[in-house]
Order: structure tokens, then sequence, then C-alpha cells
């Protein structure tokens, strides 16, 4: 019988059985994160990152432009998008963090649909779910968050390509969703976005590069992409420039935004200088390099075109489901008392991250030299696609910390599915592989288990454990959310205090990153910067905020020590171990400290610096509150 697809007296059953195992396929991917996701998804609240983005949103809803009347270090879609979702389901945080779920469910099963162009669709499944959970294992994780917008549209932006590149030299509709989705991603986030448009564009210059007939059909296809990039850019850009701040967008997203994280030279170098440089980093690194390294010494990259499902059965594929089953039933059941006692886990699963850093530099060699000797052929072309998104949007993200978890979204799928699928050099070959599908997969195990020890630590203020979480917070914007104990009485108690000593109308001062109390209290932001952070705003607004807080105490001071070994660490990060100017901030408001009553004081979990509310004598006198 004639095995060509497609032909064949029981072709129809073949095609059929094929559509059902990758349906099954992107149906065990969701499933699976949703497990992943269950536990504490919304058992926890970022308290010194959640929340910046709606109040960006209530800001817009009321009449508000940033870059002009408020400052904003990347592009304004995802502001428009919070303010779109307030106006659908009100001031509501669950709302969000429903919408944030919902996308890591939709990247999983868009990401084995993308891999299965290219791999059986086990590896696919495997690498799959190991990308979106180890993307997941960020400390700083609030699920709605530009970078996890960005990389869907950037996701989207590749699998139009691939469909691109299937159609031939037919130059279809999918090069306009190419360029669309890369325009979205860029209007998220400038870093990552700008990487997906580089990868649209630079694929077909490349294939074209050796190949006349890819040649021919280079122009029709740069066209469409251009096209397809350009209602985005007329929509914001035209919104901007009708109300005077495109100027001052381009000024705080490519230079204020990009200077708050150092000179270009450190930037371009930190994604894969830093880890070795970086005591906490340097074992991962080490670790990951030595897996990339048998690899590469035991695989040949594929030659022939993609193997679907069609010679795969379902046993890869129940396999696969079944180990992650096994990882997610350990790490909620049984690893996680033990890790709360005995070993911190973030070492494993950074393994797991700067493994996509030094390891997605392999294909991107062997497929440059295939493209210099002799071009690519269909599979090897698809694989370039895969290179090109997963390596830009890893070192887009690599610029602010280079062990952030989510740039294992996509290359992590990537290098399994290929140590899973890619030809053995000599016999045996395969054996030297299982490092870093070991790695893999105890990078998944240990960000399942952190998230249900602590799902949220950032900036001196960690969560506990979603089983700790069992509180409810006051605040109507709050509700659906089961929180801990301390940050329930921090956020209520907060509140209250806002509540009775200020005013409505009347501005207020959070220092330095829980911008979540203007939105909840709804009070106006004192300055132009509602977060002053070190990789985010520049030292020069906040030297100039400092100076509007100076000449304007604000009635009520939301105030979060930042320890002296905090600022040094970041201070030589971020500035070259000179002063910031977040330093000097917090210098003139421990002066101003002696105009303040501390009506409010609420310790962390464990020795992190408490929480303190400060009300101007003032203002507490006439509240009879005394220190």
């Amino acid at each position: 019988m004639d095995e060509t697809p497609g032909r064949g007296r029981w072709h129809w059953l073949r095609f059929f059985n094929d559509h059902v195992r990758l349906w099954a396929a992107m149906f065990f991917a969701v499933l699976l994160v949703a497990v992943f996701l269950a536990p504490w998804w919304r058992s926890y609240l970022g308290l010194t990152l959640d929340g910046y983005f709606p109040l960006y949103g209530q800001l817009i809803l009321a009449g508000k432009i940033p870059y002009r009347d408020f400052f904003l270090h990347l592009p304004p879609l995802h502001p428009l998008l919070d303010a779109a979702m307030q106006i659908c389901w009100g001031k509501s945080l669950l709302a969000l963090r429903v919408l944030g779920a919902g996308e890591r469910l939709l990247m999983a099963a868009l990401l084995v649909y993308w891999l299965s162009r290219s791999f059986r669709l086990g590896p696919a499944l495997f690498g799959a779910v190991a990308a979106v959970i180890v993307a997941s294992g960020d400390d700083t994780e609030i699920l709605d968050l530009y970078n996890y917008h960005a990389l869907l549209a950037a996701l989207l932006a590749g699998i139009a390509l691939s469909r691109g590149l299937e159609d031939g030299q037919r130059v279809s509709r999918a090069w306009y969703l190419a360029g669309f989705f890369a325009s979205l991603s860029f209007w998220m986030k400038q870093t990552i976005g700008l990487h997906a448009t580089l990868a649209v564009v630079l694929l077909p210059l490349l294939l074209a590069w050796r190949s006349p007939e890819s040649r021919r059909s280079l122009g029709p296809r740069l066209g469409r992409i251009v096209l397809g990039w350009l209602p985005a850019l007329v929509l914001i850009g035209g919104w901007l420039a009708a109300n005077g701040a495109f100027a001052a967008f381009l000024h705080q997203t490519f230079l204020d935004a990009a200077s708050s994280k150092g000179s270009p030279l450190t930037l371009l170098v930190r994604p894969w200088l830093d880890p070795l440089r970086i005591a906490d980093l340097r074992l991962p690194a080490l670790l990951a390099i030595g897996c990339i390294a048998l690899l590469v010494a035991s695989a040949r990259l594929p030659r022939r075109e993609p193997a679907t499902g069609r010679a795969e059965g379902w046993a890869p594929l129940l396999a696969a489901a079944g180990l992650f089953a096994a990882i997610l039933l350990a790490s909620h059941t049984l690893l996680h008392p033990i890790a709360e006692r005995v070993i911190d886990l973030r070492w494993v699963q950074r393994i797991g991250v700067l493994l996509v850093s030094f390891g997605i530099l392999w294909p991107a060699a062997v497929l440059a030299g295939r493209l210099w000797r002799r071009g690519l052929e269909l599979r090897e072309a698809q694989l370039l696609n895969l290179v090109l998104i997963s390596g830009g949007t890893a070192s887009a993200l690599g610029f602010s910390w280079p062990a952030g978890e989510a740039l294992a979204f996509p290359g992590l799928a990537l290098l399994a599915a290929l140590a899973l699928e890619a030809e053995p050099s000599f016999r045996r070959a395969k054996l030297l592989r299982v490092p870093l599908l070991a790695a893999v997969a105890l990078a998944s195990l240990a960000v399942a288990t952190q998230k249900m020890v602590h799902p949220f630590d950032f900036a001196m203020w960690r969560e506990p454990s979603p089983e700790d979480s069992d509180r409810t917070s006051a605040a109507p914007a709050l509700a659906g959310l089961r929180l801990g104990s301390r940050t329930q009485e921090a956020v209520d108690g907060t509140l209250e205090i806002i509540a009775k000593g200020s005013r409505p109308g009347e501005p207020i001062f959070v220092f330095p990153d829980m911008p979540i109390f203007y939105w909840l209290a709804d009070r106006p932001v004192l300055g132009f910067a509602a977060l002053s952070w070190f990789d985010v705003t520049p030292d020069r607004i906040v030297d100039a905020d400092a100076a509007t807080l100076r000449a304007n105490p604000p009635p009520v001071i939301v105030f979060h020590q930042l320890s002296g070994g905090f600022l040094e660490i970041n201070e030589s990060y971020f500035r070259a171990g000179k002063e910031s100017a977040l330093r000097r901030m917090q210098e003139d408001l421990h002066l101003m400290g002696e105009n303040y009553v501390v009506a409010g004081y609420y310790e962390p979990w464990k020795k992190y610096p408490p929480l303190q509310v400060w009300l101007r004598r003032d203002r507490a006198a006439e509240l009879g509150i005394e220190d």
C-alpha cells in the first residue's frame, strides 16, 4: 500500500487518526498546565508587583495619556487591555488572573500545534508543557503580565510564519498575520516585539539568499509582513500622536527604560556572560552548558522532512502526559513540605532556563552552516523559524535578568524536542541526551514544587504557601482571591488608614513598588511615576518625583524599607555600582519621617522589612492618632 499521505485506500482513516492525536496532545497540554496552575493561581497577592497595570488602565479611563501624563516604561497595549478589562468586568484582580491563566493554557496548546509541524507529537507535548511550566516559575509571577502577552503574540507570529513556509512560494495571508502578531508583540513589550519582528523579517531574507525560488517571492512576502505590521502602528501610534505623546513614548520606552537597566554593552552581554559571573547562577549555568555539550556531541540536527504522528502511535504521547502527571502529583502532595523545610529549589529551575540561553546557539550555528553551504529544506526552514523566535525572545528577556524564567518559552520546548528526536551521531548516542531531558523534567518539578511553597517572592515581600492562604480581603477589587494572614492584614489595614487619612482626589505616595494601593484606594499618584524601580524607572524621573515629594508632603505615605544590602545588589547590577536615585529618595523619606506618625506597621514573611503606613502629623492629630 502506498504510504504517502493523502493516498491509498484507507488514507482518510490515517488523516482522521492524525488529527485525533494532535487534538489529544493539545488537550493533554491544556489539562496538565491547568493542574499545575490550579493550587496557586488565585491563592496569593503579589503586593510588590500586582496592580500597577490595572492602575495604568484606570488612569487611561480617567482621561490621562501615558508618557504625557504619567511615566510608562513600555508600549501602551497592556494598559489599554487592562482598561478594557475594567470596562467589561469592573475593578477585579480576579478577572485579570483568569485572563492570565487562560493565556497560559492557550500558549501550551498553540506550542504543541507549532512543534507538531516539525516533530512527533510525543516530543512536542513534552517540550510544550515543560516550557510553559518553567516559564511560569518566576518569583515575580502575577500571571497577567506583559512578558507573557508579548510571548503569546510572538508565538502566533511564528505559527503564521510556519504556515507561510508550508504554502511554498505562494504568498498567502499567513505572511500578513506574521507581521500583525509581531506588531502586537511589540506594542505589548518593545524588546520582545522588536526581536519577534526581526525574526519575522529575517527568515524570508535568509531563505531568499540561497534559493532563487524564495528570492522571487521575497518582495511580496516582505510587503505583506509590513502591511500586517501597519494597523496597530496606525491605531496606537495615531492615538498617541493625536494626544501629543508620541515623542514622549519613543523617549520613555527606548531611552529611559533601556538606560535604567544599564549601558548598551552591558545589555548585549548580560544574557550569556552574567550567568557565569553571578555566584547564584554559576552552578546552574555550568550544569546547563554541560547538558548542552553532551547533546551537541551525541546528536545531529534533523534533515528529513517533518516526521508527523503518522508512524508514532499513542505510546510516546501517553508517556509524556504520564510523566508530567507524576511530576505535578509529586510536587503538589509530597515534595513541597520537604522543600519548604530543607532546600530551595530555585537553582534547579534555573538550569531549565539557562539551557535556553546557551542551548539555542547550537541549532542556530548548525542551521547557519547549512544555509551557507546549500540552503535549507522545508523542515530546516521550520526549525530556523523556531530558533529565531525562541532565541530572539530569550535574549530580549535576558536584558533585565538572565535567569528570568519567562525566557524559557518557547525555547525550552524546542531543545527538549530536539533532544528526543535529533539523529544520533553514533551507537548509543541517545544516552548522552538523558542529562538534558532529566534537567528539563527536574526544572519542571522544581517550579511546580516552589509554587506550592511560595507562589510569589519579589522585592522583599514573600507570599506563604497556597495551603496557608485562606483569608479574604475586604477590598471589593480583591474578591475571589485567597490571601495569607499577613498579606490580608497589611492590605486591609493600609486601605483603612488611607481612607481615613486622605480625602478622595488627594494624592498619596507609595514607596517604592506597591502601586496596587493607588488602584485599590482610588487615590491619585503624587509624582510622575507610579512605580519607582531600578530596572524600570530612570534616575532622572525618580529624582524629579523626590523633589515633588519634598515640596508637597502627602497626607499618607505607604513605606516599605529597602535594606542596604538589597540596594547595593541592584545598584551594582543596574547602575554599575553608582548610587541610585531610589537610595536618595529613601533617605529623603527618612528625613521627612519626623513629620509623620506611623499609623500602620505590618510584619511580612520572615526577615523582610515591615510595611509601614505613615500619616502626616496634622492629619494624625485630626484623627486622634499618636506615635
